[in-house]
């Protein structure tokens, strides 16, 4: 049987972890909390915010690159690799610490108390209003949907067919287990894959973060639509999840010496 045995250098660094996690997790919950639209926006129109918690991930993954910095650079990671510590064992504190947060943080969106329809917005109704004109060369602007027309005179009518505006979409099936199981995943996804020893082109880690987070934000717009199932959104996460152990799987095998430590 796998057994880990942590030291007090993890301890310190997973409470490192824990702490910068904590605190930018309420930097963005106060971020949240100006910025909420919840009692202004229409509903139906995605204009509220999505909550803090499926937000952890991320603050947890700045935690671990903050934490593992100064480890980096007074060489504590090389020697421990001198020492025949691998990359992922000795970056393994502060990746359990967030994901530890990540999976309380998933575990709390399963409270009926926590609203994730916002996670998944509906497509936004193209407008159905057309001009019409008459033999009188008036001018009208008509929509059937909502049952209006609009004269150029100024005046507001309604039409004599009912009006047929389709009605909401509503949430995907299992959008609160998706919701938790891609939180989850995103959770230990972005923390081993920015503890990544290979972090040494940061073109590339820009392009890898921002492939990443599109990806993310389409399977939840996507499953909002109801184009695909709630539960691919954590596929995503799941890729990435596989970059970062191959990562690490790569840098296990570079040699002590190389400039990635």
């Amino acid at each position: 049987m796998f057994a880990v045995r942590f030291s007090a250098y993890d301890v310190r660094l997973a409470l490192r972890t824990l702490g910068l996690s904590i605190l930018a997790t309420s930097v963005v919950w106060l971020i949240a909390f100006v910025t909420d639209e919840r009692g202004v926006a229409t509903p139906g129109t995605g204009g509220r915010s999505i909550g803090v918690l499926p937000l952890v991930p991320i603050a947890a993954a700045i935690a671990v690159a903050i934490t593992l910095a100064p480890a980096r650079t007074a060489g504590e990671l090389r020697a421990l690799s001198a020492l025949g510590v691998s990359p992922l064992r000795a970056r393994l504190s502060p990746i359990a610490a967030a994901g530890f947060l990540s999976l309380a943080a998933a575990i709390g969106l399963f409270s009926p108390k926590i609203d994730v329809s916002p996670l998944f917005p509906p497509p936004a109704i193209a407008s159905d209003m057309r001009v019409v004109k008459a033999p009188s060369g008036a001018v009208a602007f008509v929509s059937d949907r909502d049952g209006i027309i609009f004269g150029d005179d100024g005046v507001l009518g309604l039409l004599a067919i009912s009006p047929s505006a389709p009605g909401p979409m509503g949430t995907p099936e299992r959008a609160r287990a998706a919701a938790a199981l891609t939180v989850a995943l995103a959770g230990l996804a972005l923390s081993l894959w920015i503890a990544s020893p290979l972090r040494r082109r940061p073109m590339r880690t820009l392009l890898t973060a921002a492939i990443y987070g599109g990806a993310q934000i389409a399977a939840f717009q996507s499953a909002g639509a109801h184009a695909i199932p709630a539960l691919a959104t954590a596929l995503p996460a799941l890729v990435l999840l596989v970059v970062a152990l191959l990562e690490h799987r790569t840098a296990a095998s570079l040699a002590r010496e190389e400039a990635w430590m």
